[in-house]
């Protein structure tokens, strides 16, 4: 039968995908070898798979699991797929242990009376190895295994739990009711609280100590220790593992021992010794304790001085050694018989009036090492010789004969208790797991045994791939390489314990931080033999000390970079005003610059420019404000981007003629005469643009680059890039300037040269942002830059394309003749409602200066009293009324209110220091036609003015 033509059947296909490498032979329903691939034939350690043919298979393995192999090839026979783990002896005799799946299988053109089997094979030596030394932990130290699903109430009990209790395995049904039927009353609710505690994360492992009952009726002490090894995401437990640890003699050892202490209280020996034989019989669950006194003289006789039976306290009465247990005891100290002892001493009368079936003895000798009694335990049962059992002995034994030795004794059942404890603990710990990787390392081959947990950390297959040296230093981080070899050189000189933290590369991109703490076992010469220890991945901790780290710096560099921002603020608002400040001084106390009038024309325009100065570094302020707060708000007017862009390179050709440089504008196509926008937005873009160059450029030209590009229906994109000869920028201060931080400039240096408050940027980009666009930076330190801005604009439905002519080179535009007359407002009567004196002085000056009649109202209360007194008719005298918005006794809003409920309709204009875009609406909805922001000029307080009287005097000729 050719196997390879057989391989390539659509049954086998769907078996196994790995048909190359893959263990593969077929059976016929007798067990015997019809074929076999040469994987296979390696695998048996042959040359040819000739010695195997026609063979019954389970010659080749070993007696015990012949029978179990023979029914699973009967299984597949049948069609179903059997599954079976075999020992298998290879030709040159190696054992190792073998998984194996078959499955029935049809050939074509072969003998269809013949049911033939396929069998995929494959080794499982190592995970056996691990699991039968689990198995073999568990079962040696008659350890109780059980594993619970949460949410679901299923769970697992391995023999050992029922047979600690003396029940069998099969007779009884795995689920928490078991527990519950088993678990003393009065135990049950402090364990089940305990469980409780732990599944709510409370405790990191579950302890409780409480009574079972056991087949023969008595309660049982069991230590329980168990920990939940899955949780859901959100946390809730769905999974728990734990032990069952018989410590029945622990605790009878614990109450003994706590019985003893009492026997301080009690005066008669007699009675003493009476109440530590009671106390025996329960510890060790015996039907008979009694102690006897050893003759002093003649043949060894004693005489029972204190017993406890099921009847009670025995009565003394003595006894004669000889031809019983108790001779052989004090011959030898110690002595047990663990049945028969009847048959054994047939002329001991007393142990067939008690009929016991086991003996045991103990000399009790004094300080001296004298012998002075015998400690004597009889049961009418079978009880087998143990390690607890000599150790209760001693300890009653101890202390009836001395205080001393008792304490002795009460050590040395201490230190016990004490192994006994650790060495559950550390099984506990080799149960669950709990995210810990076991490794063994040998340095002399280079072998590994890694446990499932490990595998999953390195992301390798514990069924495809044997761990050894080579493989963990695949899965090593090369950066990491060089420390864990130099780890490896201090093991070899003298390092036994290891304790540090590495990286590996699981597989992918994925970087893995994993701890080890592992401990060196060494041969007699001190050469290190093996590494035994656990991993367990710490990305998650160091992944987050990383970012704490990272927002650390960035707080740092943010703090820095305020203070820096804030220092540069204090400096630029410090500035203007110490010009402000002085010249006022002198204008105040030096007649001769008040009588020169050339001086007092400078000082006043030094004042004028400082002032403005300031009020762009204010104004700046407030829009990267309202910029964070999100209250910028956009308009959306009609404007001419031609005439937008000429007018603000017209503003700034003064200055650049002053700097010798030269300023232009190239319009490189055509653009729309007409589209809606944000012109006061546009100007700032502008304006801050082109003021920079101008700024930073010593010698050369800026250059406004305008274009123009159509979009889908009406909407376009208005390009302009702003190109300067300048010093530029380097590299790495462009990518600080890219990211528009608040509080960040390139270079804090330029700042202290050049001056400003470096919001310029930030502004620009967020006004470009609002307005649909963006802001893109490209310089070349010691060439110049260029920062180009694009703005989507809406084009009006009468609109035409046109190339507007270019501006010639720090050309101005002509300044527009003012539209406000000087007397624009005689003969009009306004009432000024100002609580501030130099305010009220400045503003009436400027009214009256244009003509007006000016009423003062020191505050909102006056101002309504003035209309109060009015005349019906005469309610609307006043042609405006010129409102401060903050005023005590009442402020302007309530005030506007009160005088629009008193009659007056004529318009209001509002005067406020508060510049925030709310503040506006404020006043709008209180009753307000206007809005002016303090400080105010005489030319926009005029034209204002003007405006809304005109407008009342259309409204009214129109009523």
């Amino acid at each position: 039968m050719d196997i390879n033509s057989v391989l390539k059947s659509d049954a086998c296909n769907t078996f196994t995908s790995d048909l190359e490498t893959a263990c593969l032979k077929i059976l016929d329903e007798n067990c015997i070898v019809l074929a076999m691939n040469q994987a296979c034939v390696d695998f048996m350690e042959a040359e040819s798979a000739d010695p195997f043919l026609g063979k019954f298979a389970p010659d080749f393995l070993r007696p015990n699991d012949r029978k179990r192999y023979i029914e699973a090839i009967r299984e597949a026979v049948e069609g179903e797929i059997s599954e079976v783990e075999f020992e298998l002896i290879g030709a040159h005799g190696a054992r190792r242990w073998l998984s194996q799946r078959a499955k029935r299988i049809d050939i074509p053109g072969s003998d269809p009376s013949v049911r033939k089997v396929l069998c995929l094979t494959r080794e499982v030596t190592q995970s056996k190895l691990i699991k039968d030394r689990l198995d073999m932990a568990i079962d040696i130290t008659h350890q109780g295994l059980w594993d619970e699903w949460i949410q679901t109430g299923e769970i697992y009990y391995n023999d050992n739990w029922f047979t600690m209790l003396g029940y069998e395995p099969d007779a009884m049904s795995h689920s928490t009711s078991t527990w519950h039927e088993l678990v003393h009353p009065e135990d049950l609710q402090v364990a089940q609280a305990e469980f409780k505690r732990h599944l709510a994360g409370e405790v990191a492992t579950y302890r409780a100590e409480y009574r079972m009952k056991a087949r023969d009726g008595n309660w049982r002490w069991i230590q329980d220790v168990g920990r939940v090894i899955e949780r859901s995401e959100s946390g809730v437990a769905l999974r728990a593992i734990g032990v069952h640890i018989d410590i029945d003699q622990s605790k009878r050892l614990e109450q003994a021992l706590s019985s003893i202490v009492s026997f301080r209280q009690i005066e008669s020996s007699e009675s003493m010794l009476q109440h530590m034989c009671r106390v025996l019989t329960e510890a060790l669950n015996v039907d008979i304790a009694c102690i006897a006194k050893l003759d002093e003289h003649g043949a060894p006789r004693a005489k029972v001085v204190a017993g406890w039976s099921p009847q009670g306290a025995m009565s003394d009465f003595a006894y004669n050694l000889a031809g019983t247990p108790c001779e052989v005891t004090y011959e030898n100290s110690y002595c047990h018989f663990a049945s028969r002892v009847q048959h054994e001493f047939p002329s001991d009368h007393f142990l067939s009036e008690v009929d016991a079936s086991s003996y045991t003895g103990l000399v009790l000798r004094n300080s001296a090492d004298e012998p002075i009694g015998l400690l004597v335990l009889l049961d009418s049962s079978i009880r087998t010789d143990s390690f607890e059992a000599e150790s209760m002995l001693k300890l009653f034994g101890a202390r009836a004969a001395s205080e001393l030795e008792r304490h002795q004794i009460e050590s040395e059942l201490h230190r016990t208790r004490e192994r006994l404890l650790s060495y559950a603990d550390r099984l506990e710990t080799a149960t669950t797991g709990a995210g810990l990787g076991v490794f063994e390392f040998q340095f002399d081959t280079g072998d590994m045994i890694w446990d499932e947990t490990m595998h999953d950390l390195y992301g390798t297959s514990e069924i495809e791939i044997l761990p050894s040296a080579e493989l963990w230093e695949s899965r090593l981080h090369p950066d990491d390489l060089r420390k864990m070899q130099s780890i490896r050189r201090q093991i070899e000189g003298g390092l036994d314990h290891v304790e540090t933290t590495f990286r590996i590369l699981p597989g992918g991109n994925t970087i893995r931080h994993i701890s080890v703490a592992a401990t060196v076992t060494r041969l007699p010469d001190g050469t290190p033999k093996s590494l035994t220890g656990v991993n367990w991945d710490v990305s998650d901790l160091v992944i987050a000390n990383q970012n704490l780290m990272h927002a650390k710096e960035i707080a740092e560099s943010a703090n820095t970079a305020k203070s820096e921002f804030l220092a540069n603020m204090s400096h630029e608002i410090r500035t203007p005003l110490t010009a402000i400040m002085g010249y006022t001084d002198l204008l105040a106390n030096d007649d001769g610059i008040t009588h020169d009038s050339e001086q007092l024309k400078n000082s006043v325009t030094a004042i004028q420019n400082n002032a403005e100065h300031l009020l762009v570094i204010l104004n700046d302020i407030l829009d990267l404000t309202k910029i964070d707060a999100g209250m910028m708000q956009i308009e959306s007017v009609e404007l001419c981007p031609g005439t937008l862009v000429r007018e603000a390179v017209s503003m700034l050709s003064a200055r650049a003629v002053a700097k010798g440089i030269e300023l232009g504008v190239n319009f490189q196509t055509e653009l729309p005469t007409s589209v809606n926008s944000d012109p006061t937005r546009i100007r700032q873009i502008l304006l801050n643009l082109i003021g920079n160059a101008v700024k930073f450029t010593e010698q050369g030209k800026v250059t406004v680059d305008v274009s123009y590009q159509s979009l889908p229906d009406t909407t376009g994109r208005l390009v302009i890039a702003v190109r300067d000869t300048g010093i530029g920028i380097a590299a790495q201060d462009v990518e600080i300037l890219k990211n528009f931080d608040p509080f960040t400039q390139a270079d804090g240096s330029m700042t202290r040269r050049f001056g400003g408050t470096g919001l310029g940027l930030r502004l620009t980009n967020a006004f470009a942002k609002r307005l649909g666009g963006n802001l893109v930076i490209d310089s070349v330190f010691g060439v110049g830059s260029t920062f180009t801005v694009t703005i989507e604009v809406v084009q009006n439905p009468d609109s035409s394309m046109c190339r507007p002519d270019p501006l010639p080179t720090n050309s101005p535009l002509p300044r527009k003749s003012s539209a406000i007359r000087r007397d624009g407002l005689v003969g009009r009567r306004i009432l000024l409602v100002e609580d501030g004196p130099d305010n009220q002085r400045l503003l009436s000056y400027m009214l009256g200066k244009a003509g007006a009649d000016v009423s003062i109202a020191c505050n909102g209360r006056e101002a309504v009293e003035i209309v109060q007194q009015l005349e019906p008719a005469d309610k609307n005298r006043y042609d405006l009324v010129l409102m401060d918005m903050q005023m005590p006794e009442i402020d302007g809003y309530s005030a506007t209110a009160m005088l629009r409920e008193l009659g007056y309709f004529g318009p209001i204009v509002a005067l406020t220091a508060h510049a925030m875009e709310g503040d506006r609406q404020r006043c709008l909805n209180a009753g307000c036609q206007d809005y002016l922001t303090k400080p105010v000029s005489s030319r926009v307080l005029i034209e204002s003015c003007q405006k809304w009287m005109d407008w009342e005097w259309t409204h009214t000729t129109a009523a």
